[in-house]
């Protein structure tokens, strides 16, 4: 390899450890302006290759733009930490609590936020292809311009949020509360939306192609203008919906 191309590695790793001993000093001065002992961050090492801070308090830190992938962040409380932009990628975030959490266009693929609480948080054009948040509080989350393909969010409490134009082709929903949900013009082609409680959600012009229905409580739900051809409504409840020109599963086009 010539003599540059080992300076671009050597630099590169530089940046890495720059990244990660700046981070570890914001997690240090969010603690002390916060009033609590930089200690309170318990075993959390932000240095480390991939980030260990399982448990860990970090309350109101500030790691915007930090490279914390394949991080250890397990039942760590981020409630109301700054994670703008910050990559995740591959982090352990099951059980972690982000409620009010900051994680606009943040990276999460393949992340693992089973049971994680991310309650109120703000997720708005964040991306989490085949990311795990089975029975994860989402409630009132900001999930505007999401992309979670394939993401599994199975049992997951989505009252409320808004997922507007999120991209969720693939993503499992199967028995997931998404009542009052605002789902107007999202990507949900082929999702699995199976026995998920929809009731009184916002689907205008949502793209259920292919989608799986089966059994969800879509009561009073307003699907005007909503794609749905060759999806599965076997045993839906459609009580007081409104399906003004929307497109039936034979593609015919509803009244």
């Amino acid at each position: 390899m010539s003599r540059g191309g080992e300076a671009d590695i050597v630099g590169s790793d530089s940046r890495r450890r720059t990244v990660r001993i700046v981070t570890g000093a914001l997690v240090v001065l969010a603690a002390v302006a916060a009033g609590r002992s930089p200690v309170d961050a318990g075993s959390c090492d932000v240095k480390a290759e991939a980030a260990t801070c399982a448990g860990a308090n970090l309350r109101g830190a500030n790691l915007k733009g930090a490279d914390l992938s394949d991080g250890d962040f397990s039942g760590a409380d981020l409630t109301g930490a700054n994670l703008s932009g910050a990559d995740l990628t591959g982090a352990n975030l099951s059980g972690a609590n982000l409620s009010g959490a900051n994680l606009t266009g943040a990276l999460l693929d393949f992340a693992n936020a089973t049971g994680a609480k991310l309650r109120e948080s703000n997720l708005t054009r964040a991306e989490s292809s085949f990311g795990v948040f089975v029975a994860a509080d989402l409630s009132g989350s900001r999930l505007s311009g999401s992309a979670l393909q394939s993401a599994d969010l199975t049992r997951a409490n989505l009252r409320g949020a808004n997922l507007f134009r999120a991209k969720m082709i693939n993503a499992v929903l199967a028995r997931a509360d998404l009542m009052g949900a605002n789902l107007s013009s999202a990507g949900l082609v082929a999702a699995d939306l199976s026995g998920a409680r929809l009731a009184k959600a916002n689907l205008t012009r949502a793209d259920l192609s292919g989608a799986s229905l089966a059994g969800a409580n879509l009561r009073r739900a307003n699907l005007t203008r909503a794609n749905l051809t060759d999806a599965d409504i076997t045993g839906a409840d459609l009580a007081g919906a409104k399906l003004a020109r929307a497109t039936m599963p034979d593609a015919t086009d509803h009244a």
